[in-house]
């Protein structure tokens, strides 16, 4: 099951400390297509899919907490904070790097359009900073998109070209993304870095 950085510079941080996790993924996604036919670990909500991504950092070696307290901006009169949650905090054992991950997750059958996926994007990029700086190293939005496939060859293949060229076209930050195939559906893992 191949994992290609379909976008971002190979010298990034996340680059490097993140293949691993990059690889679990895969590994926990291979041992449980055997659930049903046409399942995908990640054919799923946001909230399962955040927590089946912190279960492969944790597999990797991360620090992984799904619903970590933090302090958010609030932009209304009163307080100036309000509490918050990410939906994924992760530390590098390594070197204590932390990153805090807001997501938002699409499961579906057809090609995504540019427009909604420049919303998505700027919807979990916006919940991130909405996060006070501190409370992560580098605070991430997420866009999970999993496309499931019924064994059309030319579909799977025009969707992976439309999909790897979202991020191309898009209006939205995005810094790094990896599309992580596999035998039912392809996963795509959108991020915008805000350190």
């Amino acid at each position: 099951m191949e994992i290609t950085r379909i976008f971002g510079d190979g010298r990034l941080r996340e680059v490097r400390a993140w293949q691993e996790w990059l690889q679990k993924i895969q590994i926990l996604r291979k041992r449980y297509e055997y659930w049903g036919n046409g399942y995908d670990l990640f054919a799923n909500n946001e909230t399962a899919n955040v927590a089946s991504l912190g279960n492969a950092a944790t597999l990797a070696g991360h620090m992984a907490l799904t619903e970590y307290a933090a302090v958010k901006h609030r932009h209304t009169r009163g307080r100036a904070h309000h509490n918050g949650r990410y939906d994924l905090w992760m530390s590098n054992a390594d070197d204590s790097y932390c990153w805090g991950l807001e997501a938002k997750s699409l499961w579906d059958e057809q090609t995504l359009n540019q427009s909604d996926f420049d919303k998505r994007m700027q919807a979990a990029n916006k919940d991130t900073k909405a996060h006070m700086k501190g409370e992560a190293d580098c605070r991430v939005g997420l866009f999970i998109l999993t496309i499931q496939y019924r064994d059309d060859t030319d579909f799977r293949k025009e969707s992976i070209r439309a999909h790897d060229a979202l991020v191309m076209n898009s209006s939205a930050q995005v810094d790094l993304a990896y599309r992580l195939e596999g035998p039912l559906a392809d996963l795509w893992l959108y991020f915008a870095l805000n350190p």
